[in-house]
């Protein structure tokens, strides 16, 4: 994870609850909005400030906000905010429906930024901050919301003339608490919003081709944790880490859709892709990191020139999870590691490319890979080069195999078991500590898939009689039909397999 993802992330968390850290009166949410954006590394000016009654208008308003280690920024105008004190202890915050954005991304060190301005609008806006400046509570919500990309400066590349991006958003409502002591802000957040779509489309500048993009996503819903630091500390993110900065997040939507068309000089492109739903989390903390993703319920259908067939293609489940101690202990502490690819399918025509006489089953393809046990970092890798100072940054103390599992072509092959590793022990298996437990592993259909091999003409018949051996030497029979059990035993530093010692 880069320093300018958590910083990026940080930032945004504090920028959209910024106006909601602030008191009772008009004139203290505009000086504390200012505080508080100063303390993401924002400048904030405004040309004037008017106090009309019960309302504080101010207006030319600029910020400008330059990331660390030169990697871009951005710079906005608001032609006016209003701050009203409603009399009842809450402030009601209004900004003019459009605002003009302007966004720096540097790809390289060293290298001229790219541009990319555009205009954010949110006409029927409705904010207002409650409670006391040291905690305020912030609720909101906007009809609709929307997007324009009104300018694109891509240095040395020639920019499409008639690029275009836009989308817009409907039903957003938020709310989050903001709270302030210590020197650290913490905001704790939730917002949902109904649906959100796009269209983005050009054409290549030289005359190679054209694309033209359109999707949406529906029922998104946001919740997250934050606790910052002031603008000096963000900028050691791993210092930061150290004195309390800490961030959870959670996203999740509904139905996706994806569409691509357009052409190239092979031919025309044409993509369309769909999901049932997604999700995204992140935590982060001194102690640890949690991180994962999933989408459910794909189905694509791609035509691109340089295959020969279209692709249609689809998954019931691929997801991703990891979590891992960050803080240096000598006790073991928790990690997980996942990875699913669940009911894998493709189109019969893409099978009879592989397999036209169908010797093979079509089923779904699944790959299962969800680990858990216990280790422990043996250096601070919170340090600059901690990791490459040691040879040995981690000890493993433990693995469980919550589940192992491979489906496909009619075969399945499982694992399930757990180990236990004497690290001081690192000499008996050439450098891994001395592990002790039992795994098991279980195979079905994997005679079958051998004869199948061997009927498409992809395994010489020679060669079976070698294969079905080794498959005796190592594996006994199960329970079913076609199934093979291989019982894998680590034990006062030898290898058994199904009880018979393995030479080492």
């Amino acid at each position: 994870m880069k320093h300018r993802h958590l910083f990026g992330a940080s930032f945004l968390a504090i920028s959209l609850s910024a106006p909601a850290a602030f008191a009772l009166t008009p004139d203290e949410v505009w000086a504390n909005w200012q505080a508080m954006s100063a303390t993401t590394g924002a400048t904030i000016t405004a040309a004037s400030t008017v106090t009309n009654g019960p309302t504080l208008e101010v207006s030319g308003i600029s910020v400008a906000f330059k990331a660390p280690m030169d990697e871009g920024g951005y710079t906005a105008t608001v032609d006016k905010m209003t701050f009203t004190d409603k009399g009842d202890g809450t402030v009601e915050v209004k900004a003019s429906d459009a605002v003009p954005f302007v966004l720096t991304i540097v790809p390289e060190p060293g290298k001229a930024p790219v541009e990319v301005g555009m205009t954010i609008s949110q006409p029927g806006m409705s904010i207002i901050a409650s409670g006391t400046a040291a905690e305020t509570t912030y609720d909101f919500s906007a009809p609709t919301f929307a997007f324009e990309v009104t300018s694109l400066k891509v240095p040395d590349e020639p920019t499409p003339s008639d690029f275009k991006a836009k989308g817009t958003g409907t039903n957003m409502v938020g709310h989050y608490v903001v709270a302030t002591a210590d020197g650290k802000t913490s905001v704790t957040s939730t917002a949902t919003i109904e649906g959100v779509s796009y269209e983005i489309s050009g054409s290549d500048p030289q005359g190679a081709g054209n694309v033209a993009i359109t999707g949406s996503v529906a029922d998104l819903k946001a919740d997250s944790n934050t606790v910052m630091l002031g603008s000096e500390a963000m900028k050691d993110i791993s210092a930061a880490l150290k004195a309390g900065f800490m961030m959870k997040s959670a996203l999740s939507t509904g139905k996706i859709d994806f569409n691509l068309s357009g052409s190239d000089p092979q031919g025309p492109v044409s993509v369309k892709a769909s999901f049932a739903g997604s999700n995204f989390g992140l935590q982060l903390d001194k102690d640890r990191v949690d991180y994962g993703f999933g989408l459910i319920g794909a189905a694509i259908d791609a035509s691109v020139p340089d295959l020969p067939m279209p692709v249609k293609a689809g998954w019931g489940e691929t997801s991703m999870h990891l979590a891992l101690p960050i803080a240096q202990t000598t006790d073991p502490q928790d990690y997980a590691a996942t990875v699913k690819l669940v009911d894998v399918t493709v189109d019969e025509a893409i099978w009879s490319m592989f397999d036209p006489g169908a010797a093979l089953k079509h089923d779904p393809v699944t790959l299962i890979l969800d680990l858990a046990g216990g280790m422990a970092w043996t250096v601070d890798i919170l340090e600059p080069g901690a990791l490459e100072s040691s040879n040995m940054p981690a000890q493993l103390f433990s693995l469980d195999l919550k589940e192992v599992l491979a489906k496909a072509v009619g075969t399945e092959i499982g694992a399930t078991g757990g180990l236990t590793f004497d690290n001081s022990d690192l000499f008996t298996f050439g450098g891994i500590p001395a592990p002790t437990g039992k795994i098991t592993v279980t195979m079905k259909g994997v005679n079958a898939l051998i004869d199948a091999l061997v009927s498409m003409g992809l395994v010489p018949e020679d060669q079976v009689m070698g294969a079905r051996m080794m498959l005796a030497m190592f594996a006994k029979p199960g329970a079913g039909p076609d199934e093979l059990i291989s019982e894998i035993e680590f034990k006062d530093k030898a290898i058994l397999v199904n009880g018979q010692p393995m030479p080492m």
